[in-house]
């Protein structure tokens, strides 16, 4: 069979299986996995090992290491997630991809966001519907037909299916850093942008904790011997506040301000919890290094204790050389029913940014369109994961044949 023949062949087929495909994202996302919910991730694993093996693979269980976190009471707690899953055919080839998305979301169990809904033919509003199991069914979709067509025999590959993607990946990270030196490039499977664009480059982010400690007194009594930690932390985090400069690309979100308890009681522990975004490797040195100074600083004060946690999970994402031949292959390779690709920069970060750092280019927004993620009313286009898939076949087909767009 010719490689047109068998482009053609799977095309045809993977158009047949529509109809499953549909099917099984609704019985997907009903399988609430958001990323603290361990129970729950380990009934979609089970669920994604028993669909991977029907096309004949095998989704081995890699152990990852634990979690670290800020509890309510400022300490330090460690937790342990499911394992991740890693598929591999053809490990020895001289040429190897990686192909990696998550299966955690937001969603976590208390959420009421849990049943699907169809809002047209096409459109499926759903927990997790885009980001990312919609990516999910791509990506094995993709695999299964590649190998189902002996498409891509020349060339090994590796997935990675992870469970912590949503809170930053603390775990897996250890696993991509791993595994980028043993692969030519990456393919990830993030949504697109709802009108089709895909990300060229990601701003940096962080999630920092500050824990204030102070001194607890009674409000009537003895006011003057008491350190009121609410008051201090929100001092401080008026401060970072002001470390926001849109016009540099750097973006602080103070999202939680947790402490105090009666009010006839000054409160001895107060913690903020902060996001920042920022364009590059200088403005995220920059931001570290004003943060830390707004914590010493607030350290000086007398009765209290002023700890910062956390840091930059995902690095700023460019475009070089590399990459650019990558987007170009994924260009020549787009299915005739999808419009041709528009590249655009975006706050939004993700595991494509850790390969990026550890020297692994790729292109990691080849899921299906769909939008208002992270809400109740996220959306995904299923019409748009066929010809996805599709164009995953036609590039790693290409890959496998020799075409020299990879340096």
């Amino acid at each position: 069979m010719s490689p047109t023949d068998g482009l053609r062949d799977a095309s045809d087929w993977l158009r047949s299986q529509e109809p499953a495909i549909k099917e099984q994202l609704v019985q997907w996302a009903e399988i609430a996995s958001g990323s603290h919910d361990t129970v729950g991730l380990q009934r979609m694993s089970n669920r994604l090992r028993a669909d991977w093996q029907h096309h004949g693979f095998t989704l081995q269980p890699t152990p990852l290491s634990a979690i670290q976190e800020v509890a309510s009471q400022g300490e330090i707690v460690e937790w342990k997630s499911v394992d991740a899953l890693v598929a591999r055919q053809r490990p020895g080839a001289a040429r190897r991809v990686l192909l990696a998305i998550h299966f955690d979301t937001v969603y976590e169990q208390e959420s009421d966001f849990k049943q699907c809904q169809w809002l047209d033919a096409d459109r499926l509003r759903g927990p997790g519907v885009v980001d990312a199991k919609g990516g999910l069914l791509v990506m094995m979709w993709a695999l299964a037909a590649i190998e189902k067509f002996d498409l891509a025999g020349e060339i090994g590959w590796t997935a990675i299916l992870n469970p912590d993607e949503e809170i930053g990946s603390p775990a897996s990270a250890a696993l991509f850093q791993q595994q980028a030196g043993l692969h030519d490039f990456g393919l990830l499977f993030e949504p697109c942008l709802p009108d089709g664009a895909m990300v060229s480059q990601r701003k940096g982010s962080g999630n920092f904790t500050i824990v204030v400690r102070g001194r607890s007194a009674h409000s009537g009594r003895d006011p003057e011997d008491g350190r009121n930690a609410i008051v201090l932390l929100s001092q401080v985090v008026g401060e970072v506040d002001r470390l926001n400069d849109p016009h540099a690309g750097t973006t602080v979100n103070v999202g939680r301000i947790e402490g105090g308890g009666p009010l006839n009681r000054v409160p001895d522990l107060a913690i903020g919890r902060l996001n920042v975004r920022v364009n590059d490797a200088s403005a995220l040195a920059d931001f570290e290094n004003r943060l830390s100074q707004i914590v010493d600083q607030a350290n000086e004060r007398e009765g209290f204790e002023v700890r910062l946690h956390g840091g930059f999970h995902a690095p700023p994402k460019s475009v070089d050389d590399r990459t650019r031949e990558i987007q170009r292959a994924v260009e020549a390779s787009l299915d005739a029913s999808e419009p041709a690709i528009r590249w655009q920069p975006t706050g939004g970060a993700c595991d494509g940014s850790k390969l990026a750092f550890y020297g692994l280019p790729n292109v990691d927004t080849l899921g299906p369109r769909g939008g208002n993620l992270h809400s109740p009313d996220e959306w995904v286009d299923t019409a748009s994961i066929v010809p996805k898939a599709t164009s995953i076949v036609r590039l790693l087909t290409a890959y496998a044949r020799g075409d020299k767009w990879m340096c």
